[in-house]
């Protein structure tokens, strides 16, 4: 059964209209191409054909036909190298109807779907579900006039999740076993940290303090087994948060400057400049020129 493209609600493509709770959509998601942007919403996707590369916060991932994936609220996310035919459906979800959604999973489940990247449906019986999955959230979505479509919609998503927990719980349980390596819970709680404070704290002593740890023994971890720096990840992560700013606001440097507690737009100008070799302006000069929505 063929996808159905939905309607666009909204100027803002993503937004849902008041009135609704999600939002179906397939396309290339093209808003999330040539430039990084923070999600407002949960995104359940589904790649119909072709692939990307994709990049969730500083990890990078193939997204490829038959795979599917969830983005949480809050996750900065860019599309890079689609496929011409690259194509996806997807559900948004809000995230108080997400937060419904996944009440009652399993808060190792959740903790893998944060963390997990696209999964790919191996067998013919995974990919027909699936499709008949957004099938039926498709038909929910345009079932406008139903008086329990949030409720019907919740249903559907929760045994989406009920059915791939059950493929994934003794891969989650191997995983929470396997995944005890000193160095591994240690970079996991420094990114945690980072996603946190990275307006108010980008000293590496900072991090390590919260740790409980020394510099030394921080940086050590991540050459080991990231071959970067925590200062490396920290500086990249900024730039990403810079980016974001100035292409999903109207803000001034300056105003940006001190959203992210730099001392004034010349600091922002000077570390932005010395990590991208442009400045602030140039980028979002070169965003505006290439803008697609």
């Amino acid at each position: 059964m063929p996808y159905q493209t939905s309607r666009i609600v909204s100027e803002y493509p993503y937004a849902t209209a008041l009135k609704e709770t999600f939002l179906m959509r397939q396309d290339r998601m093209e808003w999330f191409q040539q430039h990084p942007r923070r999600t407002r919403n949960a995104f359940i996707m589904f790649c119909v054909s072709g692939y990307a590369k994709v990049q969730r916060n500083m990890e990078s991932f193939d997204f490829k036909q038959n795979m599917e994936w969830t983005l949480l609220p809050d996750s900065v996310i860019q599309i890079l190298e689609p496929s011409e035919d690259f194509l996806v459906c997807y559900c948004v979800c809000p995230p108080p109807l997400f937060d419904e959604v996944t009440l009652h999973l399993p808060s190792a489940f959740l903790d893998y779907i944060s963390e997990a990247e696209p999964y790919p449906l191996a067998t013919d019986q995974e990919q027909k579900a699936n499709r008949c999955t957004f099938g039926m959230m498709q038909v929910v979505y345009d079932d406008t006039g139903n008086t329990h479509r949030h409720q019907i919609i919740v249903n559907i998503i929760q045994c989406f999740y009920m059915a791939f927990y059950d493929k994934m719980r003794d891969y989650i349980g191997e995983r929470k076993k396997s995944y005890t390596s000193a160095g591994d819970r240690l970079v996991k709680r420094f990114w945690q940290l980072l996603l946190v404070h990275y307006c108010e704290h980008r000293s590496v002593r900072w991090y390590a303090s919260q740790l409980c740890i020394s510099e030394r023994h921080l940086s050590q971890t991540f050459r080991t087994l990231l071959n970067t720096t925590p200062k490396q990840a920290i500086d990249d992560y900024m730039v990403l948060e810079i980016k974001i700013e100035l292409r999903s606001t109207h803000d001034t440097v300056q105003q940006i400057a001190d959203k992210l507690n730099f001392s004034d737009q010349s600091v922002l100008g000077r570390f932005f400049k010395s990590k991208t070799g442009i400045s602030p302006l140039e980028y979002r000069r070169q965003i505006s020129s290439n803008r697609t929505f």
